[in-house]
C-alpha cells in the first residue's frame, strides 16, 4: 500500500510523457508528402537528363550515306527554290517600277 502513490505517481507521469513521444499524423503526414515530392523531383529529373542524352544522341551520331544523301538533295531543293522565288520577286519588281530616265 504504501507503493500506491508511487505507482499513481509514475502512471500519471507516463500518461503524460508517452502521448508526446513519437510523430504526430500531421509531422508523419508532412513527411510523406516530402518524401513523395522529392521522389516525383527525382523522377522528373531522370526523365529530363534521359531526354537531354537522346536528343545529344541523335544530333551528334554518324548519318548514313543515304541519310547525307537525302539530306544533300533537301537542301539543293530547298536552295533552288529560294533561287526561284527571288527571281519572280525580282521581275515583278522591275514591272512595277517606275521606269527611270538616265541622268545627262
Amino acid at each position: 500500500m504504501q507503493n500506491k502513490p508511487l505507482v499513481v505517481l509514475l502512471g500519471v507521469a507516463l500518461a503524460f510523457t508517452v502521448p508526446g513521444c513519437g510523430k504526430s499524423r500531421e509531422d508523419a503526414a508532412r513527411d510523406k508528402q516530402r518524401l513523395e515530392l522529392e521522389e516525383q523531383a527525382q523522377r522528373d529529373l531522370k526523365k529530363a537528363n534521359k531526354a537531354i542524352t537522346d536528343m545529344t544522341d541523335r544530333a551528334f551520331r554518324k548519318r548514313t550515306p543515304e541519310e547525307e544523301e537525302k539530306a544533300k538533295a533537301e537542301k539543293a531543293k530547298h536552295v533552288q527554290e529560294l533561287i526561284d522565288a527571288q527571281k519572280k520577286a525580282d521581275a515583278e519588281a522591275s514591272k512595277t517600277a517606275p521606269a527611270v530616265a538616265p541622268k545627262p
